[in-house]
């Protein structure tokens, strides 16, 4: 269901190249929340997911110029925010060390 939802109704509005279809940022987090909602998640937000996928590319070794072109980002401090370690991540890279 909810699969169906992003498919036909976000991702219509998000990928269109039509100014007039484009979705402003207020109704697009009206409809992730209402997304969200429908199974079972609760405060998060769109900007949560920049954090998530920020980690993620981290996590699996996507090149910091990448990851930065792909969320926009131009300063390397501001990059480094979204990137969030868990303690396994740090335990990880603490064994890398011979």
């Amino acid at each position: 269901m909810l699969e169906s939802y992003i498919r036909n109704v976000l991702l219509a509005y998000l990928y269109s190249m039509e100014a007039s279809k484009r979705m402003g940022y207020k109704e697009y987090s009206a409809m992730f929340a209402d997304a969200l909602i429908q199974i079972g998640i609760h405060d998060h937000t769109p900007h949560d997911c920049r954090h998530t996928f920020t980690s993620l590319l981290d996590r699996y070794g996507a090149s910091e110029i990448c990851s930065r072109k792909l969320l926009g980002h131009t300063a390397r401090d501001a990059h480094e925010r979204y990137i969030h370690k868990s303690i396994e991540d740090l335990r990880e890279a603490n064994c890398m060390i011979p």
